[in-house]
């Protein structure tokens, strides 16, 4: 193991493609083609340049979720059923490098597959929530598939790349417009609704904080510089988003790979340092007018307009109190997948609450509404398990890629309090269900054959479950 750590140990391990852009080989076609067609894929599911007019800045006017709802976007369910097909393919391909499957994380994931289709049964349109189930499932398998192809660094890899895209993609749409950083309520929106570009940009930040230690103790100075100026530039779009609930999420994340990541001295370090710091400042914050004021403005993010509601959580609170409700009707098996939300009780929710909306802005509250408790601790617990192996895994074999996982899977935890990105269709979810199959066919390698610092290739020898797995076909 390299003694040059600045800030995390890792292993000197050479992963094709992994954090260079290298020569295209079988194992780089692997993260080049899922990647080309995963980016055109979600892109038609949630970008649209409507996001960065002027006159519609985030994408809202004109659109009636009402009959959103009862509907369905053919670009949605060709996206879904294209990388459900891939993910497909990719799991029969022989893969270049061995997997060792968690068997009892594949078991959980299939369960929870099986409920979500099952919970079509008991819905009030059991037709369209059995179509509506089908596209999570679809994205389970196809992130299954590119998991198994890709190691966890490549996945952190693939995740710099596609996010870093996207947000190149809406500052030049927004250029276009000629709405970028335009107007006194200003949000970066680009090709999607700021809260989602805010996701984006989160994603963004961890792939390429990971990247960047990685490559600081692999000795690449051009890359880490690069990726450390990639960190900055995704952190500073994402406070440009304002979107509060991804930096409060993206903070914990970050907060998750210190304190797993750094030497305990450093830990200890911090604290002292920090903890002084904190008491004294929230002294000042609670105790000044000028603090209040302070605090105020920070809880804002520059969004003034939304004073009135910092307390209610920006409207949330009376959402919740009223799916509450719903919740306690049916709270074992949920009302059926995406079978919830239909075209009355949107309808009914906006006369009460003066506001059009079609999610409960809270993953745990929308899962209970779709798959009732056991959904829900289905979920919990194979979020559970993914973060418990990444975490592991990164303590026995030093690898950044394992850390991403857990950055990831804590930014999912800590932002579905507020809202339900993770738990719907498009690149969040994806982006979960990724990490959490890359730690179901990674990560018990990992942990039960950690390997040598010195060690270029993988020489373990195959167990029973991975030559199954990879004879699959």
């Amino acid at each position: 193991m390299s003694t040059y750590a600045p800030t995390i140990r890792f292993q000197q391990r050479a992963l094709p493609g992994a954090v260079g852009f290298r020569a295209v080989t079988s194992s780089a076609l692997m993260l080049w083609i899922p990647l080309a067609l995963v980016a055109v894929s979600i892109y038609g599911i949630e970008h649209d340049t409507a996001f960065s007019s002027v006159d519609n800045r985030f994408g809202e006017e004109g659109i009636d979720l009402a009959k959103d709802v009862a509907g369905s976007s053919l670009a949605r369910e060709l996206g879904v059923i294209a990388i459900g097909a891939l993910g497909g393919l990719l799991l029969f391909k022989l893969s270049a490098k061995p997997v060792n499957v968690d068997w009892r994380q594949m078991f959980l994931i299939a369960a929870l597959c099986s409920w979500l289709i099952v919970s079509a049964l008991w819905a009030e349109d059991a037709a369209l929530s059995l179509k509506r189930s089908l596209l999570p499932v679809l994205l389970i398998i196809g992130a299954l598939g590119i998991a198994k192809h890709l190691q966890p660094r490549q996945i952190c890899l693939f995740t710099a790349i596609l996010t870093g895209g996207f947000l190149l993609l809406g500052i030049a749409a927004e250029i276009a417009q000629g709405s970028f950083l335009l107007g006194s309520n200003y949000r970066f929106s680009g090709t999607l609704h700021p809260n989602n570009q805010g996701v984006n940009c989160a994603a963004l930040c961890l792939a390429s904080i990971c990247l960047w230690s990685q490559s600081g103790t692999e000795r690449r100075g051009l890359q880490h510089t690069f990726w450390l100026l990639t960190f900055i530039v995704g952190l500073a779009f994402l406070m440009l988003t304002q979107s509060r609930t991804s930096a409060i999420a993206v903070a914990m994340a970050l907060l998750a790979c210190f304190a797993l990541g750094a030497p305990r001295s450093r830990k200890f370090m911090a604290a002292a340092i920090l903890a002084p710091v904190v008491v004294l400042l929230a002294t000042y914050l609670l105790t000044t007018d000028h603090g209040s004021e302070l605090m105020l403005d920070a809880v804002e993010m520059g969004r003034a307009e939304d004073t009135g509601e910092v307390t209610t959580l920006t409207g949330r609170i009376p959402i919740w109190d009223k799916v509450l409700g719903d919740v306690a009707e049916r709270p074992i098996s949920g009302y059926g997948y995406g079978a919830f939300w239909t075209t009355e009780r949107v309808v009914r929710y906006t006369r009460l609450l003066n506001w059009e909306f079609n999610h409960a802005h809270s993953a745990y509250l929308e899962t209970m509404l779709n798959a009732g408790a056991i959904g829900l601790a289905l979920g919990l617990l194979i979020a559970a398990r993914a973060l418990w192996s990444a975490a592991h895994s990164f303590i026995a074999a030093s690898d950044s890629g394992y850390l991403f996982i857990v950055a990831v899977i804590v930014l999912a935890l800590v932002h579905g309090v507020l809202d339900s990105n993770f738990v719907t269709v498009g690149f969040a979810p994806l982006l979960g269900m990724l990490c959490i199959s890359a730690a179901a066919l990674h990560c018990k390698s990992a942990i039960d054959e950690p390997i040598p610092a010195s060690t270029s290739e993988d020489v373990r020898p195959k167990s029973d479950a991975r030559q199954a797995f990879q004879r699959i076909g």
